[in-house]
């Protein structure tokens, strides 16, 4: 049980209040109460808290990948896979060009060049 002192000493419990207030509408556009249980425009439960996380864990679940148990058989890969992956893995990498550098003509790179090319031409 939480008690709060307001700023003129009046004793405050928190928990109370909030139990008080459970079934209240929320402000905000989401349609629940203080509770978290979705309502409808006559303050009506249509969906609890606990149903509504279900329903949302649910739905994270079913885009994830469906899981597989893991058997102690062996999975054989098809000749067509294996020919693609070696063609991967012995296909040469082409090596970039170089490519000059162009030298900075303005703001603080460009400064600083020129201070290094005055100090070298003394």
């Amino acid at each position: 049980m939480q008690k709060i002192r307001t700023a003129t000493g009046k004793a405050i419990n928190m928990q109370e209040l909030a139990l008080k207030n459970e079934r209240v509408r929320s402000i905000g556009n989401m349609n629940v109460n203080a509770a978290g249980d979705e309502i409808n425009n006559e303050n009506k439960t249509v969906a609890t808290r606990t149903r509504r996380a279900g329903r949302n864990y649910k739905r994270q679940i079913a885009s994830n990948v469906a899981d597989v148990p893991v058997t102690g058989q062996r999975v054989e890969v098809a000749a067509t896979d294996r020919v693609i992956m070696d063609d991967i893995a012995h296909t040469p990498v082409e090596e970039a060009p170089d490519v000059e550098q162009q030298e900075e003509t303005g703001g603080l790179a460009g400064a600083i060049a020129k201070a290094k090319e005055a100090k070298n031409t003394k």
